[in-house]
């Protein structure tokens, strides 16, 4: 079990120093998360394409989950 440090720019740090397999968190922090992981992900062309990729393959999954 681990804590964040208090912060939000500092709880992405936290994130990588915890790897939570649980993360309850509100819509603002994900959009954030998101931003986040699109500017790390800008400089490598491939990582994007694959992360967007899966990212696109979990939300139709949870679609077809939902109905």
């Amino acid at each position: 079990m681990g804590y964040y440090s208090g912060t939000v720019p500092k709880l992405f740090e936290d994130i990588v120093i915890l790897k939570p397999t649980i993360f309850v968190t509100v819509p603002r922090l994900l959009g954030r998360l998101y931003d986040k992981v699109m500017e790390t992900l800008r400089v490598e062309a491939i990582k994007k394409a694959v992360f967007e990729k899966a990212f696109s393959d979990k939300k139709s999954d949870l679609k077809k989950r939902l109905l």
